[in-house]
């Protein structure tokens, strides 16, 4: 399942991206210069970010990654997430990926700016690793090491030109999902975000079908041609807006 992209906000030099589902995560990222920053709840990474695969703009047809600056956050823990259709927080589990990465990381001097390859993908030694990181630390040890080799490649950027670390910041913290609108949004706002998102995945995926209001929608899926497709595409999203 791919990273869903967000261009820069006004005030930020980074495009961001975001998964709806770490198990099914499958991205390579590759970094000319990156710096890691953490908070209590995750690791944020901004980068120089030559290479990106499985990224999509749901906002754009046709679109491609190109280098860029681009930040993405990585759990350390269970966290809050804002649930607009429920109104409220809802705990979301760090995800196996996440986990590895967020030991990854707390092994790195995050003084220092990195260059190389982050692969966000879940594969079976990850499991591995905290099955036996109690039962057999060494071994929990050595199959971390063996993954990090090719999965996490940083090495230090010596001379950085880009990544200045004392000018990142933090951004103020934030429970929305991606496509589903901020918690300071009123209620309506964030329903015309979610129609709007939800209008663009349809339209990318039947461009031939007039999709500019929420009739058209009901329309496409009552249509027997295109209500197989739409429900597949609805299917593929929902967790985004969740």
């Amino acid at each position: 399942m791919p990273f869903w992209y967000n261009a820069p906000a006004k005030d930020s030099k980074f495009a961001t991206i975001s998964a709806s589902k770490w198990s099914e995560a499958n991205t390579k990222l590759t970094f000319g210069e990156l710096a890691i920053k953490e908070d209590d709840t995750y690791y944020h990474l901004f980068g120089q970010c030559l290479d990106a695969t499985d990224v999509i703009n749901a906002k754009e047809r046709g679109w491609k990654f190109e280098p860029q600056l681009l930040q993405v956050k990585i759990a350390k823990k269970e966290y809050q997430k804002w649930n607009s259709t429920e109104k409220k927080n809802e705990t979301v589990q760090q995800s196996i990926v996440e986990s590895f990465f967020a030991t990854c990381f707390s092994q790195l001097d995050l003084t220092k700016v990195y260059q190389g390859k982050v692969i966000l993908q879940s594969i079976p030694q990850m499991e591995m690793i905290f099955e036996q990181k109690e039962s057999d630390p060494d071994m929990s040890q050595k199959v971390l090491e063996m993954t990090a080799k090719s999965m996490c490649t940083l090495v230090e950027c010596l001379e950085p030109t880009i990544i200045k670390l004392d000018e990142i910041t933090i951004p103020t913290k934030s429970n929305n999902g991606f496509g589903g609108g901020s918690k300071a949004q009123s209620e309506s706002d964030r329903l015309i975000d979610r129609m709007r998102f939800i209008k663009e995945q349809v339209k990318l995926a039947l461009p031939d079908v007039e999709i500019n209001s929420t009739a058209d929608l009901v329309a496409a899926f009552e249509n027997p041609v295109t209500a197989s497709k739409i429900s597949t595409v609805y299917s593929f999203i929902k967790d985004v807006l969740a």
